[in-house]
């Protein structure tokens, strides 16, 4: 089953090029994009001094094993270097969102995994 939102007219954009290998997947997996979530207070992310409330998840993998938390760049290596938050991190607070908000909801913990996805066109003008 897939929830989603079309993302764009390319098809090389990354979520487009994720829902494409996504919708590969058996009908036993639930997939949703664009996911919004909130939390009715704050709460410190980790061991530094920043607080989260908000994420945005570009996808969100339902499976029998775990729930996967899908975050797609286009990135190049220099905005990969010159990011201010990486994408694993972002992936991360929204895993840990995803996590507090699931847990409240069913009383339960099921296993959560940040993934991310880089399309770099740098390599594919190179290929062609």
């Amino acid at each position: 089953m897939i929830k989603t939102k079309k993302s764009g007219n390319s098809r090389f954009l990354p979520g487009n090029v994720v829902m494409r290998e996504l919708d590969r997947l058996p009908d036993i997996y639930y997939i949703f994009n664009e996911v919004h979530l909130s939390l009715y207070r704050p709460v410190r992310y980790r061991d530094t001094d920043k607080y989260i409330r908000y994420c945005q998840i570009d996808f969100v993998v339902i499976e029998p094993t775990g729930i996967f938390i899908i975050e797609a760049k286009e990135w190049d290596e220099r905005t990969l270097r010159e990011a201010k938050t990486l994408p694993l991190k972002e992936a991360d607070k929204a895993g840990l969102i995803f996590y507090i908000r699931i847990v409240n909801k069913f009383r339960k913990k099921f296993p959560i995994y940040n993934v991310c996805f880089f399309l770099d066109f740098s390599f594919f003008l190179f290929l062609f």
